[in-house]
């Protein structure tokens, strides 16, 4: 990513190290944009029942999500360990909740 690019979070002046979700976000805004995107499709805190067209936008969050979270691992960015250590924690959660989604739809149509 081009290091002059600033993250596009309102009042960051942080260097943008990815482009996701159609914004230039630093680490940590993408690592927080994760988290809350995540969270809301995690089908273990919803309540509701995710459609086919659901379970196709999902795949491709949680697919994005981990590209990315991958990509800035490997890209030589300074990165912590606490912010290594979230990068493969958001890595590890975007590979479960596919998977999640679809075991609870083959359950509510057997039951």
């Amino acid at each position: 990513m081009d290091a002059s690019r600033k993250c596009s979070a309102d009042c960051c002046e942080n260097a943008a190290v990815t482009f996701f979700l159609q914004r230039d976000l630093c680490l940590n805004h993408f690592v927080l944009r994760c988290y809350e995107d995540l969270e809301r499709i995690d089908p273990r805190g919803r309540n509701g029942k995710g459609s086919a067209e659901d379970i196709g936008a999902l795949k491709s969050f949680a697919e994005e999500c981990s590209r990315k979270a991958l990509e800035i691992s490997l890209s030589g960015h300074a990165v912590d360990n606490l912010q290594r250590g979230r990068l493969l924690d958001i890595l590890l959660w975007a590979g479960e909740v596919v998977p999640l989604e679809a075991e609870q739809r083959a359950k509510a149509q057997v039951g």
